[in-house]
């Protein structure tokens, strides 16, 4: 069993790239409105969406193997 000191350890190692990956929008918008590197900007958002995409592409694919065709033993499935 984990200790409250490691699952506090655990939840805080991945904020600060979170932080830094919420921040690549605002840096896109900013970088589009506020400067003469509009394409930086542009390419900023395409990637920050590119990603999430592909994050949300990940999941789908993860949760039709494990409910629909049962990769993951343990797992429910709709097929029997």
């Amino acid at each position: 069993m984990l200790s409250p000191k490691q699952i506090m350890i655990d939840f805080l190692v991945p904020t600060p790239f979170t932080i830094g990956f919420l921040l690549v929008p605002f840096c896109g918008l900013c970088f589009l409105k506020l400067t003469k590197y509009r394409k930086l900007g542009i390419g900023l958002i395409i990637v920050f969406v590119g990603f999430l995409v592909y994050t949300v592409l990940g999941f789908l694919l993860l949760w039709l193997s494990v409910s629909v065709l049962g990769a993951h033993p343990g797992a429910e499935s709709l097929i029997t």
